[in-house]
């Protein structure tokens, strides 16, 4: 069974439901998926320094309002899966490309999860700039990946036309919100559902690999 994901590191669904699909997983030890995970820039035009994040969400919204709402709920479900939300510390929105360049990086060394789970935690608990070359390396090193060649290849830009134009793509086809997750190139699953949605999923997944 292939499983292919789209993310973006700044997205705290993506982590809600990151864990859920998690959850979902451990109900099914006998599955040995193969998990790609893939970019997809949320905010595509954002600078490369990004902003601060007050700022972008009154642009975006008005106010700060409606995102602290969000806010709540947000951290009453991370309660529930382990994510202790601290969004008063992430005082920026980076632009994301570059972290999505080390998932990418570290997927070929079989650490994708790692990375992923890794920047949600840099950005959404301990508020660390995830555009900052210096967090990214330092979130690297973290997972096992070789620091100094992350942080060369993240100083001259290795990967990122690329990454940009997979998230590009992904638009092209229709994809506008995320997290998504798609199984045999078939069935998606949009946004933080609970485990049983995957479950389910993963039943008639199999279902139509047996009778192929």
């Amino acid at each position: 069974m292939q499983i292919d994901i789209f993310s973006d590191t700044v997205c705290p669904w993506c982590y809600v439901g990151k864990r859920r699909f998690e959850a979902a997983l451990a109900e099914r030890p006998d599955l040995k998926p193969s998990i790609v995970w893939h970019p997809f820039e949320l905010n595509p035009d954002m600078a490369d320094e990004g902003m601060d994040r007050d700022e972008f969400f009154t642009q975006r919204f008005g106010s700060t309002e409606k995102i602290e709402a969000a806010h709540v709920t947000l951290r009453s479900l991370g309660e529930g899966l382990g994510i202790p939300f601290d969004f008063e510390k992430c005082t920026r929105m980076p632009n994301t490309a570059r972290s999505h360049a080390l998932i990418f990086w570290a997927q070929q060394q079989g650490l994708a999860n790692a990375a992923v789970e890794a920047l949600f935690k840099a950005y959404f608990v301990e508020g660390r700039d995830t555009g900052d070359h210096e967090v990214l390396a330092d979130v690297a090193a973290s997972i096992g990946l070789d620091r100094e060649l992350v942080a060369a290849r993240l100083e001259s830009d290795y990967d990122l036309e690329a990454i940009r134009a997979v998230s590009r793509r992904a638009r092209d086809l229709g994809l506008s919100g995320v997290p998504c997750f798609i199984i045999n190139r078939k069935h998606a699953i949009v946004g933080a559902q609970e485990p049983e949605i995957f479950l389910d999923l993963f039943v008639r997944a199999e279902d139509e690999e047996s009778a192929a």
